[in-house]
This record gives structure tokens, C-alpha cells and sequence, in this order.
């Protein structure tokens, strides 16, 4: 079963980002991106992510393994689907299960809550900061 999330970047209010389809767990998440970023830094990680490419079916920083038709392999991210060019927000339901907002300082989690008021939950046992350069 897949787990979706946006990953994106942070905003005043939350954040905004791209579709991933797989994988979208914190366990599997976030080694991910603090390697992208680790390799790549923030603005760069953000600009292949968000920019050069609007949807993802992975987003592992490992290889291709299988690649369908319709993907394209993005050495060292995983594989982009660029089907749709939607942007993602707190405040949009959308399809995914967990959100991750990069900024310089680290990585800020979030968790949507079906059937809650406010469908976005922050999930700071999750946050990760960045190691000082």
C-alpha cells in the first residue's frame, strides 16, 4: 500500500510542495531527504524537487529499480512522473498522508488528520535541523 506525501518547501504558515506517491513514511522520508540535502544542499534539493520536476512516484535518493513508461530516472532523487503540475499547501486535503517542509535550518514534519478540523497536524518529534556548516 503507498503512503503519499508533498514535499516542499517551508512557508510562514506551513508549506508547499510536490506529490510523492511512495514511501512517504518519516522512517523511509526523512534518511531520504537529509541525504539529498546532505549531497545536494537545501536550494538545490528544492529546485530539482519542486522546479525541475512537479510529481514524484519515488523521491529516495537511491536508484531506479524498475522504471514504468510514463517515469523518468532522476539520478540520486528516485523517479519523477511529471503527470500533473499541481501544487500542494497546508491548507489543501490533497492526496498524501505526511508532508515534509525543507528550509535551511532542517526539515519540518507534518501529518494530515482525516476527519479533523484542521486536516494539517505539525509533527515535531519527527522535525529534523540541519548540523551547522
Amino acid at each position: 500500500m503507498s503512503t503519499h506525501a508533498v514535499v516542499g518547501v517551508k512557508t510562514a504558515t506551513g508549506f508547499r510542495g510536490r506529490y510523492v506517491h511512495l514511501d512517504g513514511y518519516p522512517s523511509a522520508m526523512i534518511p531520504a531527504l537529509t541525504g539529498i540535502v546532505a549531497r545536494d544542499g537545501v536550494e538545490r534539493a528544492l529546485r530539482v524537487i519542486t522546479q525541475e520536476h512537479t510529481e514524484w512516484s519515488t523521491l529516495s535518493g537511491a536508484d531506479a529499480g524498475f522504471v514504468r513508461s510514463s517515469e523518468t530516472f532522476v539520478p540520486g532523487y528516485g523517479r519523477s512522473d511529471d503527470q500533473m503540475d499541481t501544487w500542494y499547501t497546508e491548507v489543501s486535503r490533497g492526496p498524501a498522508h505526511w508532508a515534509y517542509a525543507l528550509s535551511d535550518t532542517g526539515i519540518e514534519v507534518w501529518q494530515c488528520v482525516d476527519g479533523a478540523s484542521d486536516p494539517w497536524t505539525r509533527r515535531p518529534s519527527h522535525d529534523v535541523t540541519f548540523p551547522s556548516v
